[in-house]
């Protein structure tokens, strides 16, 4: 198993440099919220403090979203893709996914419209807000 663990201190201080995400990290939903999990597998090879690092594409799963069209608490799911924005990393072939990084899709979810609940979607925004790690740097 490959530890990254250091890079070129120049490309570390670089401005266009973002954290290389990591299973562990924090993924954000807007406009509202729910539960997210990411169920892409990250590389089993590459890894940054004994966590694999994310590349390609990976989907996070969300269950449970609210926003302020699906309005019945809780009945919005459905999956996100996040797709990398790196140009020049890349892990068992596929570019890193980088802090920062976001995909949107349309969630489907309930509103309430009198006493009846119809079927809506809202455009959801997945977002990877924190990497998980801070040694390994790319863009």
């Amino acid at each position: 198993v490959l530890q990254l663990t250091t890079i070129c201190l120049s490309q570390i201080l670089r401005r266009d440099m973002k954290n290389v995400a990591v299973v562990g990290c924090t993924v954000t939903l807007s406009p509202g919220d729910g539960i997210k999990q990411i169920t892409t597998e990250a590389s089993l090879k590459v890894k940054v403090n004994g966590n694999g690092v994310y590349f390609g594409s990976i989907d996070v799963d969300v269950s449970g979203y609210s926003d302020s069209t699906i309005t019945v608490p809780g009945s919005g799911s459905g999956t996100i893709t996040i797709k990398p924005s790196a140009k020049k990393m890349k892990v068992e072939g596929d570019y890193v996914i980088l802090e920062g990084d976001s995909g949107d899709a349309m969630i489907d979810g309930k509103a309430q419209q009198g006493q009846t609940q119809v079927d809506v979607q809202s455009k959801v925004t997945a977002k990877i807000e924190v990497a998980g790690q801070v040694k390994v740097k790319a863009n």
